[in-house]
């Protein structure tokens, strides 16, 4: 079912889960979904490794999404940007949607592609109200519209559930991530109500040809060392920061 890497963290053993393996069934008329999702039910809080190449997947779960991954300290990991590409060529809410704390992506690149669609490309949100999913992160993942796709939010930090102040999503981090050409925000952060999505950092980050760079809704954030240009409307828009402070420092701001 998978394999042990030995880890010397307090969480003793750590395991992966190939989705590439044969017993998850491959791609069927050419979609990989249904493998990887098989690998991610069959992973549970664990990693869910999805190869390198190109993967189209041309169908989407119960949740409307190309993937979610409801367990914490699960995480989805490539081979990194360029190596392991997921292209998306239907209709769904989500590319990649993490549910619980501890969880992340890594290495990855999503396109939104011909015949393919998303309201937000990859990130965070709570299945309900309230809700809780802190200390998530996204490590050298590359999201992007391609071709004639449609990408409305390429990440977004806790979108949905609005007017509910009790959704508990804090300390989530982006760390050398980029986002190209959505129709609405780079980032989208916050669901518009004041409460307890915070603390999201981005460092070294790139963000180009949105509408937005960052677009924090009620919410605030960091922004370091990071490239963001190229907006018809703003780099940054700060609507109302919850009286929390943001910081930006370092970036490469063009047009703002």
């Amino acid at each position: 079912s998978g394999w042990e890497i030995p880890n010397n963290t307090s969480q003793g053993s750590l395991m992966v889960f190939n989705a590439m393996n044969p017993k998850y069934g491959g791609a069927v008329a050419g979609d990989w979904g249904p493998a990887i999702r098989a690998a991610i039910t069959d992973a549970g809080s664990a990693i869910i490794f999805v190869g390198a190449g190109i993967k189209t997947i041309s169908s989407a779960d119960g949740n409307g999404n190309a993937f979610t991954l409801p367990n914490a300290y699960s995480r989805l990991a490539g081979s990194g940007p360029g190596g392991a590409q997921l292209r998306i060529a239907v209709a769904v809410t989500w590319g990649i949607e993490l549910q619980a704390a501890y969880s992340g992506v890594v290495d990855l690149e999503l396109d939104i592609t011909t015949g393919g669609s998303a309201t937000y490309g990859v990130g965070i949100d709570t299945p309900a109200s309230p809700g809780s999913a802190e200390s998530c992160y996204f490590e050298r993942v590359l999201v992007q519209k391609i071709l004639s796709g449609t990408l409305t939010n390429a990440f977004a930090v806790g979108p949905t559930h609005t007017g509910a102040s009790n959704i508990d999503i804090a300390y989530t981090t982006f760390n050398d991530c980029r986002a190209v050409a959505p129709t609405n925000a780079c980032w989208l952060l916050g669901n518009g109500t004041g409460g307890n999505i915070l603390d999201t950092h981005l460092d070294m980050c790139f963000a180009v040809q949105g509408q937005y760079g960052v677009y924090a809704d009620q919410t605030a954030f960091t922004s370091t060392n990071g490239d963001v240009y190229g907006h018809t409307t703003a780099n940054f828009r700060i609507s109302n920061n919850a009286g929390k402070n943001c910081l930006i420092q370092g970036v490469e701001s063009e047009t703002s």
